[in-house]
């Protein structure tokens, strides 16, 4: 070939060619004379395409407020053979997520406070004082808030043997919602929607790897019903 170099005239995947074909493939994939947009776009992405398909074919659209709008296609025969996914959103964060958290007991080190198991941060953890099997984390949303779903994660040490999720009621007590024995990595339990301000997970029994450490949650996330975020 006529350059031997760094480069040459063939296609290459270097210079963010790859990634261009990446970026090409997420809004337009083609299969025969079938051509489908948006099949892996997110829908949180706006942004303006011109693309070259099989059959001498040029698709150009746009994609706003989570849909794939077509505004011309060369040849116009070709715009039967379009087909439009619906785009995917980007879940949405738990509502407990950045609110005010409270626990039983904390590690004696800094870094494992009772709002690190709700930041969101997968690689950081509450931790309960050396030697703790039991005790509670707690999360005030700061007003009443409808629940439907709840996610724990143990990841780190699991050795919860025995919890529950609870809501405190009007008059202070603490509503049992949902127990369970073991937690493990990503434990997603969906219950009757709930109306609390505060929830708290509650470790009742656990078996303690060692003395020197408590134990650990690494997210403790609530979910509000879908459509009512």
């Amino acid at each position: 070939y006529a350059n031997p170099g760094f480069c040459s005239p063939e296609p290459d995947t270097d210079h963010l060619g790859a990634g261009m074909i990446g970026l090409q493939e997420m809004i337009m994939q083609c299969d025969g004379k079938r051509i489908l947009l948006g099949p892996a776009w997110p829908g949180e992405w706006n942004g303006s395409f011109k693309l070259h398909a099989p059959y001498q074919t040029v698709v150009e659209g746009h994609v706003t407020e989570g849909k794939v709008v077509v505004d011309k296609v060369t040849p116009s025969s070709r715009r039967k053979d379009i087909e439009i996914y619906p785009l995917k959103n980007k879940p949405l964060p738990p509502i407990s997520q950045g609110k005010t958290a409270s626990a039983s007991s904390t590690f004696h080190l800094a870094g494992y406070e009772a709002d690190k198991a709700v930041d969101g941060n997968e690689n950081t953890r509450w931790g309960m004082d050396s030697g703790k099997g039991s005790g509670w984390l707690e999360v005030d949303l700061g007003k009443a808030t409808k629940i439907s779903r709840i996610v724990i994660q143990e990841r780190s040490y699991p050795q919860t043997t025995r919890f529950a999720v609870e809501a405190q009621q009007a008059d202070g007590s603490w509503k049992v919602l949902w127990e369970g024995t073991t937690i493990g990595a990503n434990k997603d339990v969906k219950i009757k929607p709930t109306t609390a301000q505060k929830f708290r997970l509650n470790i009742l029994e656990s078996k303690l790897l060692n003395a020197v450490a408590g134990v650990t949650i690494d997210e403790f996330q609530l979910f509000a019903p879908v459509g009512e975020n």
